[in-house]
Order: C-alpha cells, then structure tokens, then sequence
C-alpha cells in the first residue's frame, strides 16, 4: 500500500488537537472549577465525573458498531467528525459558563453528558480511520507520532495556556467561562479543518457481508488477545495520568506553594519536549518492539514522579521545570506507543477474521480510556475528601491541613508512579510482532 499523503496526515492529526485542548482543560481545571469556584464537595465533583464515564461505557462501543455500519457519501467515519466535534466545543464551553439559575450540581451534570456525548460522536470515529488510512505498521505509527505532536500542542494550549488564561483574566468564575470561549472556538475551527483536509483519505469498505450484533460483534474482540492486553495497559496508564492532572493544581498551590502561572509553565515545558521528542521514539520504534519501549518509558516516568518526594516549597523552579522536561521525554514515548500498538491490533483481527470493525474497536478503546480517566478522577476527589480537603467558593482563601498537604502528594507523585509500573504487566504477554501483519 502507498504512503499516506502528508496533508491527510497533518489534517487528521489536527483533530487529536482539538480534543486534546479539551481534554487537557478539562482535566487540569474542571474538578478545581467545581470544588474552589462552584463549592461542590470534592467526593460529589469526583461522582459527578464518575457517573458520565460510567455513561460512555455504553455509548462508545455502541458509538463503533453504529459508525461500522454509516453509509455516506463522505465513508463511514467522516461524516459524524463535524457533528461532534461542533457539539463538544459547545458543550466544553457550557461546563465553565453553567447558568445560576439551576442547581450547580444539575448544571455540571448536564454539561458532563453532552459533553461525554458529542466527545463520543467525534472520537470513536476517528480513531478507527488511522486502521483504514495504511496497512503498513510504520506509516500507522507515523500517522500516530503526528497525532502524539498534535496532543503535545493541545496539552501545551489547555494544560498551560488555560491556566495562565485565567491567571490573566484576574481568577474566579468569570475568567474560567472566558478562558473556555476562547479555547473552544479554537478547538472547534481544529477539527472542522481536520473533516476537511481528510477528504481522499483512503477507506475501507468491507468486503464480508457478515451483519454481527453488537453483542457477537464485541464477543469476537474480545478473543483478541493483543487487543485485551494493551487495553489493560491504557487502562492502568491512563488512571495515573488521571491521577496525576487531577491532583496537580492542588499539589502546585498547597505543596509546593506556587501560583497557577507556575502551574501553567510547567505544562507548557513539558507539552513541548512531547512535540520534539517524537523522532527520537520514532527511530527507536525501527529498532524495537513497542512493546518493549513502553515499559522503559513508564519506568522513566515513574521514576519522576517519585522524585517529588525530595521537594517542598523552597525548591526552585529550576528543579520544578527540569522534572517537566523529563517528563515530556517519557510522557511522549508512553503516548505513541500506546496508541501505535492500537491499529496493529485492529489490522490483527482483519488478518484472523476478515471482518471490518475498526468502529467497534475504537469504540472499545475510548471506553477504557474514558473509564480510566473517569476513575482516575473520582479517586482524586473521593481522595481528597478522604484526607479532609476543604472547598471553597470563589474569594475564599482555605487553609488545608497538614494530612490533607501530605494527602495530596501521594495522589499527584506515588500513586501515577505505583499505576504507571503495574501498566507494564500485561505487555508481558503482548507477542504480537510487526512482521506478523500482513500488508494488502
């Protein structure tokens, strides 16, 4: 099969930008938004974010057995980019504009579920074209390491520039429902140039007239072995970074006693150095198995975030955004190899089964993401009510506790750290080799 042309590459990757600038918003800043400007009780915001997972453990795979089936003019995945990718910036700026004249609780619920819908409408589809776009297992990871670039830009846009953007904006309620206007406009114009610049893009239609229930259909993955391996792995990897985003804005402000600029700045870093090291994981996925080169970035990043435990609130921002570099380093090899090793498993079951289910796959994939993020965020929450975190409303300044300080340490360093090791256990069993996938 021939290359992918450079400009499907780069239009496609821009859709991964606009989710990740949702995503990374949202993550970094939502569960504070609640907790410290809304005053919902950090176990209830935690809850909240758990029930609309819980929610899209429904509606993904159905989400990939629906967009296996679309008939359209413009293929099976392209036609429901632009439905929701428009929905999710509507819905991503209502979740920081909610209305005063509903209970807050109602108002972020509501928000979570049509946010998690037009997230679902988007997402599924898309990440079942990179399986249809090239058979070859080099220029899927090359699709991916574009992907992982655009990631790195949308972290550095929602992970850093929205908290400096409410910093600018003088704090408060206010300044997050403008900071969230402004980001999903940007991401919104992301993915409509991402649905158009995919146009020619190559699809697949299949070839088997097989019509599988959703239920059969998901029974069938399920024998995949590869394919439940490395969900596991995304699963656990996933939870710590969760983990880790949800609790960072709290460990920059109550532990090492630095401003949301420095929290800004330290995204910034690290979501650069996950742009500039993406040849450097490239040339080492020629050499060696994803497999093999995932577990040596968890090590690493595990390794940093323990480091944590030699810092407090003399430690220099030297030191702060040095650990940010090394972080971006393994940070982006764990991100392309992780979902480079997605298409090899989709193309896996192609060459056992004949069927086309990239869909379904994809949808099951954004499940266990999307559920390891919604744990990984509940456990922040329940968490840092656990070890007596105190909400505030907007104004109000909280002295935490000595326990609830030490508390949140452990929820931003060790916990990510012990997660991100155990994510290495189920590639132990991964046997799938690039040389075993045959090429159309």
């Amino acid at each position: 099969m021939k290359m992918i042309q450079q400009k499907h590459v780069l239009s496609w990757g821009l859709g991964s930008l606009g989710v990740a600038i949702f995503f990374n918003t949202q993550t970094v800043l939502l569960t504070r938004f609640m907790t410290d400007e809304l005053g919902i009780a950090a176990g209830v915001a935690g809850l909240l974010l758990l029930l609309s997972k819980l929610y899209d453990a429904v509606t993904d795979p159905l989400m990939g057995w629906i967009t296996d089936r679309t008939k359209s003019k413009w293929g099976r995945r392209r036609p429901w980019l632009i439905i929701g990718g428009v929905g999710s910036a509507m819905a991503f700026i209502y979740l920081f504009n909610v209305p005063s004249n509903i209970s807050v609780i109602t108002a972020i619920f509501i928000g979570l579920i049509a946010y998690s819908t037009f997230y679902t409408i988007f997402n599924v589809p898309y990440l079942a074209m990179p399986a249809e776009m090239s058979t070859l297992p080099l220029e899927r990871t090359r699709l991916m390491a574009w992907r992982v670039r655009a990631i790195g830009m949308g972290q550095l846009i929602g992970s850093s520039f929205a908290p400096m953007m409410v910093f600018w904006f003088g704090g408060g309620r206010s300044a997050h429902g403008k900071m969230a206007i402004i980001l999903g406009f940007v991401a919104m114009i992301a993915i409509i140039f991402c649905f158009l610049g995919t146009k020619g893009a190559n699809q697949t239609v299949p070839k088997l007239k097989t019509k599988l229930s959703l239920k059969d259909s998901t029974k069938l993955i399920l024998e995949n072995k590869p394919f439940l391996f490395l969900i596991i792995t995304k699963f656990l990897q996933l939870t710590a970074t969760a983990i880790m985003l949800a609790s960072m804005a709290y460990f920059f402000q109550h532990w090492l006693k630095k401003e949301f600029n420095d929290l800004g700045l330290y995204f910034a870093i690290s979501s650069v150095i996950i742009i500039l090291v993406q040849p450097f994981w490239m040339s080492l996925v020629k050499k060696y198995s994803k497999a093999e080169l995932y577990q040596v970035a968890a090590v690493g990043y595990a390794l940093i975030s323990l480091s944590w435990y030699f810092s407090d609130p003399q430690t220099g921002m030297f030191w702060i955004l040095f650990r940010s570099s090394l972080y971006g380093i393994f940070a982006g090899g764990l991100l392309l190899l992780g979902q480079a090793m997605l298409p090899d498993t989709i193309h896996y079951d192609w060459q056992q089964t004949g069927l086309r289910r990239e869909g379904i796959f994809a949808g099951l994939y954004t499940t266990a993401e999307k559920l390891s993020f919604a744990i990984g965020g509940a456990m922040a929450g329940l968490f840092l009510q656990y070890f007596g975190y105190q909400s505030s409303q907007s104004g109000e300044v909280v002295i935490q506790s000595s326990t609830t300080i030490s508390g949140i340490y452990f929820l931003a360093a060790v916990m990510p750290a012990l997660l991100m090791l155990l994510s290495c256990v189920p590639l132990k069993y991964y046997r799938l080799k690039e040389n075993d996938l045959a090429q159309e």
